[in-house]
């Protein structure tokens, strides 16, 4: 009889334990979702989801990121699967939503030694044929919070207080 040992990370979907102080294990392993601010119901738009973003994650055969899926609440919409050292773990994935209102949308990843990490944020569905502006929202990427709106410049985040404008995605 083979003993299976399975690592504690595959037992469970992995999201940040302290945003406030972000692991070099949780930097690389994160999904980074961005996502606008508001769409109209049943328009098509982009969310781009990268994995590493904050802290280069490797990708070689025996430690990569196997695949991104996106899910609407806990409803799975689409899902790429990855081939190490050929493809990065980034993609832009174009969806469409139905309902009104505040949706929240998830980004899953699986790592091939570390198991399934985890991000989400929300978008708010105007009705359908509402004219809108899709800016992108960025997470800051020290905290991994959604902040910021492409275009702004700023000065802190209001999660976390970092100052670097270099850890700020969209700057």
């Amino acid at each position: 009889m083979v003993e299976e040992v399975i690592d504690e990370q595959f037992l469970r979907i992995n999201r940040a334990a302290n945003l406030m102080n972000l692991t070099a294990l949780e930097k690389k392993h994160l999904p980074h979702i961005s996502i606008p601010v508001e769409v109209a119901a049943r328009e098509p738009f982009n969310i781009e989801v990268e994995v590493g973003g904050m802290l280069a994650h490797p990708n070689e055969p025996g430690h990569h990121i196997q695949w991104i899926e996106l899910y609407v609440e806990d409803v799975f919409l689409a899902r790429i699967d990855l081939t190490p050292q050929l493809t990065e773990p980034k993609t832009v994935f174009t969806i469409r939503l139905d309902n009104v209102g505040s949706v929240k949308l998830r980004a899953v990843s699986r790592c091939n030694l570390h198991g399934l990490w985890e991000v989400s944020g929300t978008v708010s569905v105007l009705p359908p044929g509402t004219s809108v502006v899709h800016d992108n929202k960025f997470a800051c990427l020290t905290c991994g919070q959604m902040t910021f709106v492409e275009g702004d410049n700023p000065e802190t985040c209001w999660f976390c207080g970092e100052h670097e404008a270099e850890n700020f995605s969209g700057c």
